[in-house]
């Protein structure tokens, strides 16, 4: 598994430039993977779109991970996915 580039973040603009207007692109927020521990800095391995209209259960997953741990901030539509 190769760290996560500058590429891959270009790639993935790329991706959602084709399905969704590049001012709602820029608006969508971004989620870091995180560990309980917060002891140090970590590498990123991957970055994705996160959606309301995936059905796919890791994609449900990592949502209701947003909404139980984001507290103010609760997922909405959209947003990218750090980790």
């Amino acid at each position: 598994m190769d760290q996560l580039t500058f590429k891959d973040l270009v790639k993935l603009f790329d991706e959602l430039k084709a399905k969704y207007p590049v001012e709602d692109i820029m608006e969508m927020p971004v989620y870091l993977g995180d560990d309980d521990e917060l002891n140090g800095i970590h590498c990123a391995y991957y970055c994705e779109e996160l959606s309301n209209d995936e059905d796919d259960e890791s994609s449900q997953c990592a949502i209701e991970m947003i909404n139980d741990k984001a507290c103010n901030t609760p997922f909405k539509d959209k947003a990218i996915l750090i980790s």
